[in-house]
Formats: structure tokens, C-alpha cells, sequence
């Protein structure tokens, strides 16, 4: 991280409070975007408003993939928006692994992921409520008629064990707990994104509020192509898993064809001159080929599950308006005058 700025003060953009504003967590709301949308500043303020006359304390984290804009440009159209966190990072960071950054960062109870197209039109403050109250990752769905058949989409789904589900959009809400356990797994990227098909948590799912016309988020050749690699990627320990499986019935066919290459021998069967040597070398070679390659296998798996999800810091800048307590005037000590002076107790008549 090379730079932070705190954009306004205090006393700069108060925040509207309200007697339905619930106080009992705080939300954080991530919004991705590849690029620089023009008057994103004035885009948020319905996004702003709704989640600051519902939460007492929110922030809104913007992630925006390279520097799109100089720092005073930025600080223009943020200077007058509370609670506001800008992060600039590295070009080649993919959409999902900006997805991911923006996660880690936020700091609330319940943490919302969309992109600002999406947040627009989607009912914000109850995916955050029922992720709260639900205790469970909660994702904003589209008809079920989205998720017809598809025979590349059904063997991605097969092979690498996540739901790829085209009626998902891209706004979901996640409780503190599953995100923290999210974020520490090397496929973070992908499980922030997708439903594992034997996830601990079952992700619920809510009817968007506007079924036709929705956002499509729009991704060039590139980054489809590494979406599929990273898929295919994270199917790496199940790929190895029936290898070693694979080479464990190997292993048993070669001891049964050096089992038959005795047999045949001891039966008196005419043979020529050698077979039983060669038949027994190569059922032997191809025995201690097979258990090599299980144990390699079985090995690779156990370093896959124990590796550890570190991500690079890619972050180039941040542009920050974040004050919770803007508005906090509960306080437990005595600022009037004479405050912390003695006291002489009054003198009895």
C-alpha cells in the first residue's frame, strides 16, 4: 500500500439517523469495478442513502482495477461521501481476485459483495439483515430458467465440485465467520464467487427484485479464460485423488498378471524361453510405477489441503472517509466544567 488519505472530516456529510436503523452490527458493502464508471460519485448516493438511514454503522468499499483516475480527481468525487473507502490495485489483479481484496478489507459483521450496477437495484438491506439474522452466506438469484442444462457448464461443475449456477448473480452477503473461513483457503477467489457442492454452509438464496434487464457484467476473452483455468485449477486434488485411486488398481492388476505369469508357467503350458522373466519384470516395474505414483499423488493432495491462501498485496492506493463515530454521543464520562475535581464534603452543623 503506497498511499492513504482521509478525505473529510468530521463534521463534513452528516449522516441522516433514523429511529428504524439498526445498531446491533456493522455492514460493509464491496463494490467492484474493473473500471472507473463516469459519476460513480453521484452514482452512489442512493446507495449511500439507503444504507445510512438502515445501519448506524456501514462503509461502502470501492475496488477499482488500476489507477483510472489522478488522487485529486478521486478525492473530488469522494470528498463529500461518509464512510467511504477508495482502493486502486495492481491491473493484472482478475475481477474475482478484486473481489477477494475488497472482501479482506472490509471490516463489518456482515459483508455485501456486488458491483455498483447491480447494488442499484438490488434490496441491499435485507440480504444484509437475513445474512445476519440467518447467521449464513445469502446470494441474490435470478429465474431458475437461467440454469437450463449446459454440457460445459455441468462438467466444470463434475470435475471441480462448485455450482455453477448462471441464476447466481454477483451480489451476495456473508456473515463475519464463513467469510473469515473464506478468505484463509488458497481458492478464496472462487469460493467468494461460486457454492461449493459440499460446503459447510449452505448458501440461501433470495428472488432479486428485478428479474428482466439485469446488469450483465460484461468480461473479455481473457478473463473468461481464467476463470475456466482457475476452475479447472482448483480441481487439482480431486484430479490427483483418482489418480492415486487409478494407480491403486494398477498396482493391483500387476500383481495379478505376475499371479497368472507364475500360474502359466507351473502348469506346464509350452512358453517361449524368458516369458516368465520378462512377464515378471514388467509386472513388478509396473507395480512399484503404480504405488510411486499413488503416494505422489496422496502427497501432493495433503500439501494442497494444508497450503495456506497467501495473496499477494497488490493494493497501489487508498483514498479513505471512513468515521463511524461521527454521530456517537453516548459517552460514559463527564465533560462539564469542574469535571475530575475533588469534591469537599459539605461540613455538619
Amino acid at each position: 500500500m503506497l498511499a492513504m488519505t482521509h478525505l473529510a472530516s468530521r463534521e463534513q456529510s452528516e449522516t441522516p439517523m433514523g429511529n428504524s436503523q439498526r445498531k446491533d452490527y456493522l455492514v460493509s458493502l464491496v463494490l467492484v469495478e474493473t473500471s472507473l464508471p463516469d459519476g460513480i460519485g453521484a452514482g452512489l448516493k442512493p446507495v449511500l442513502s439507503n444504507l445510512a438511514q438502515s445501519f448506524q454503522y456501514w462503509e461502502i468499499i470501492i475496488v477499482i482495477s488500476g489507477i483510472q483516475a489522478s488522487s485529486q480527481d478521486l478525492g473530488e468525487q469522494f470528498a463529500n461521501l461518509p464512510n467511504v473507502r477508495v482502493l486502486c490495485v495492481w491491473d493484472r489483479a482478475g475481477y474475482y481476485r478484486l473481489r477477494t481484496l475488497g472482501a479482506s478489507e472490509a471490516i463489518g459483521d456482515v459483508v455485501i459483495i456486488s458491483t455498483l450496477q447491480e447494488a442499484l437495484i438490488s434490496d441491499l438491506v435485507a440480504l444484509a439483515d437475513q445474512s445476519r439474522d440467518a447467521g449464513e452466506p445469502v446470494v441474490i438469484s435470478l429465474s431458475k430458467s437461467l440454469d437450463a442444462f449446459s454440457p460445459m457448464r455441468t462438467s466444470l461443475s463434475s470435475l471441480t465440485g462448485y455450482k455453477l449456477l448462471k441464476s447466481d448473480t454477483h451480489t451476495a452477503a456473508f456473515p463475519r465467520h464463513d467469510l473469515n473461513r473464506i478468505l484463509e483457503m488458497p481458492t478464496a477467489d472462487l469460493d467468494l464467487r461460486f457454492e461449493r457442492q459440499d460446503a459447510m454452509t449452505p448458501r440461501k438464496r433470495i428472488a432479486a427484485t428485478v428479474q428482466k434487464n439485469w446488469p450483465a457484467r460484461k468480461g473479455h476473452f481473457f478473463q473468461r479464460f481464467a476463470l475456466i483455468s482457475d476452475l479447472i485449477a482448483s480441481s487439482a486434488p480431486r484430479a490427483l485423488s483418482a489418480i492415486s485411486l487409478l494407480s491403486a488398481l494398477v498396482a493391483v492388476a500387476s500383481l495379478l498378471y505376475c499371479a497368472y505369469a507364475v500360474i502359466v508357467y507351473f502348469s506346464g503350458i509350452d512358453v517361449q524361453d524368458g516369458w516368465l522373466t520378462i512377464s515378471l519384470v514388467l509386472g513388478l516395474t509396473s507395480f512399484f510405477l503404480s504405488c510411486a505414483l499413488g503416494a505422489l499423488s496422496l502427497g501432493l493432495v495433503a500439501i494442497l489441503d494444508r497450503l495456506s491462501g497467501g495473496r499477494q498485496q497488490v493494493i497501489l492506493e487508498e483514498f479513505s472517509n471512513t468515521d463511524f463515530f461521527r454521530e456517537t454521543n453516548d459517552l460514559n464520562i463527564d465533560l462539564g466544567t469542574g469535571a475530575g475535581q475533588k469534591t469537599q464534603p459539605e461540613a455538619k452543623s
